[in-house]
């Protein structure tokens, strides 16, 4: 069992109950942080805009590291979207 999915049900399943299911598979933080998106530049090409949709990332002290599935919750297009706003820094 992975260590995201020690609280899961893993189904006992029965004659009268429901069939028995898998763990949910998830993948570990740390396979997450490792593929989180660094580079300013990658993440406005997933999201389809163009390189000067929001002007260079303004210096900080703080690195972006954006994990991947906060980047698909990102409207596409979309240089106004709240969730993108959050992680560039003007």
């Amino acid at each position: 069992m992975g260590t995201n999915d020690a609280a899961l049900p893993t189904g006992t399943g029965s004659a009268t109950g429901p069939a028995p299911t898998k763990p949910l598979a998830l993948p570990s933080w740390q396979d997450e942080l490792r593929r989180a998106v660094r580079d300013p530049l990658e993440l406005l090409q997933l999201l389809d805009l163009p390189p000067t949709a929001l002007g260079p990332p303004a210096g900080t002290a703080f690195p972006m590291l954006v994990p991947r599935g906060f980047v698909a919750r990102m409207r596409k297009g979309d240089a106004h979207d709240q969730l993108l706003r959050q992680v560039w820094q003007f």
